[in-house]
């Protein structure tokens, strides 16, 4: 019996259990965005970046660069609009699905990334226990922060990059002794997730 108990602990004390139940429970958090049908309407997200999000995604369609909105007051620039995400990597691959999906799907997405994230930054950059990471997770993941900035769609892009641009930059502090190799590796996955920042737009 003792046996038994010890392979339930290990099993709930393991990396992969915590991480599958945080994937669930920010999947759980959003059902009613991705499996629900239902979008948020209010706000930015629905007066902003809804519009916006559409008219990129069917330049992206259309193969063209949008330099100029005919929608928005006489007319603005577009493209030179950071906001727009246009080059943002999940925004073109998403530009194929009507903006409402898109746009449930991209909140769930991030608040995933910005969870893992946070789990491997107090795991990885902190040495935190499991739980103490799984914890991170959550209050990171799943808190009023990124919740309330889900109507700031390219924020909250930016800010799901967060805990793995710290985990990144603590790697490449803390390299005093690595090889060549691993420094330059820490330092191109630091500067890839700068680059999706900025091009997320915020």
């Amino acid at each position: 019996m003792n046996a038994f108990f010890q392979r339930v602990r290990n099993l709930v004390t393991s990396s992969p259990f915590h991480l599958f139940i945080l994937s669930l429970l920010v999947l759980a958090g959003v059902w009613k965005l991705t499996l629900g049908n239902r979008i948020i309407a209010r706000g930015d997200l629905l007066l902003y970046f809804y519009p916006l999000r559409d008219y990129a995604s069917q330049a992206i369609r259309e193969g063209r660069l949008p330099l100029w909105n005919p929608y928005t007051f006489l007319g603005s620039p577009f493209l030179a609009n950071s906001q727009v995400g246009f080059f943002y990597p999940l925004n073109v691959v998403m530009a194929w699905l009507p903006v409402e999906q898109a746009v449930s799907w991209s909140i769930a997405f991030h608040l995933l990334i910005a969870a893992l994230g946070a789990y491997a930054l107090a795991r990885k950059g902190f040495a935190l226990s499991r739980l103490a990471a799984f914890a991170t997770a959550i209050s990171f993941g799943l808190g009023g922060y990124l919740g309330a900035q889900v109507e700031h769609l390219n924020q909250l892009q930016v800010l799901a990059w967060l805990p793995l641009l710290l985990l990144f930059a603590l790697r490449i502090a803390s390299c005093l002794r690595c090889t060549w190799r691993a420094l330059l590796l820490n330092a191109l996955a630091f500067a890839g997730i700068v680059v999706l920042m900025i091009t997320a737009g915020h």
